[in-house]
């Protein structure tokens, strides 16, 4: 189950609801037709440490 929200996080759509970007526009980055920004870069990273961070903080029964 915990892995499963993991996964559906993990997808552009789950990364666009983390980080505020659009999935599309996450796309275009992952893909290389755009670079982000600095700022752009600095959200991402963010939020991502922000989701490991409650990742690491789940406890399996």
């Amino acid at each position: 189950m915990v892995f499963a929200i993991l996964c559906r996080q993990l997808t552009f759509a789950g990364l666009s609801r983390i980080t505020g970007i659009s999935a599309a526009q996450l796309s275009q980055y992952a893909n290389g037709y755009r670079n982000p920004s600095p700022k752009t870069t600095e959200k991402i990273q963010n939020s991502l440490h922000a989701f490991g961070d409650e990742v690491r903080a789940i406890t399996l029964i």
